[in-house]
């Protein structure tokens, strides 16, 4: 009996060591984009609730009361500092929905000359940006050119070369 207690108790030691390991994976960061959807959600969902985000301190309150309901409370300062990323999440959708609406129609580009990164993604290429990037790293995709020290642009004449080859 007393070898059947020590196979178990090592078993559940491999299991318990198992699981404080997947504790101690590291997390993925938030990217831009996924903390700006984040925002806008919370901004949908506080509008929901009738709670007026525009003034961060009543709302940060507001919210930490119902975070301490829930047993998990978030001090009111930290929420009010997110609260405050709030505004630029939302004119940062404004001008990418506005962008989006001036751009060429979808597939146009024009004969020769330079395209920036937004008049690609997503209009011509339906994939992120971090993805068109990995594609230039490994080669398959046309390299940029640096217009300035913070301009780069692809000529379009290597867009439509890539374009025709891969409709091969």
């Amino acid at each position: 009996m007393l070898a059947v207690g020590i196979i178990r108790t090592l078993a559940l030691r491999k299991l318990e060591a198992r699981i404080s390991d997947l504790d101690k994976a590291p997390e993925k960061p938030i990217e831009r984009r996924e903390r700006m959807t984040l925002l806008v959600m919370i901004a949908a969902l506080a509008k929901l609730a009738k709670i007026n985000v525009a003034k961060p301190s009543s709302a940060a309150a507001a919210i930490e009361s119902q975070t301490a309901l829930m047993g998990a409370r978030i001090a009111a300062r930290t929420i009010e500092n997110h609260l405050g990323r709030i505004y630029v999440a939302l004119m940062h959708l404004k001008e990418h929905r506005d962008m989006s609406i001036n751009r060429a129609p979808l597939g146009s580009l024009p004969a020769t000359g330079y395209v920036r990164q937004s008049q690609l993604i997503p209009a011509i290429f339906p994939f992120s940006s971090a993805t068109l990037w990995r594609k230039v790293k490994a080669g398959t995709f046309p390299k940029p050119v640096k217009l300035g020290p913070r301009i780069t642009a692809w000529r379009v004449e290597d867009i439509h070369a890539f374009i025709a080859h891969i409709g091969q």
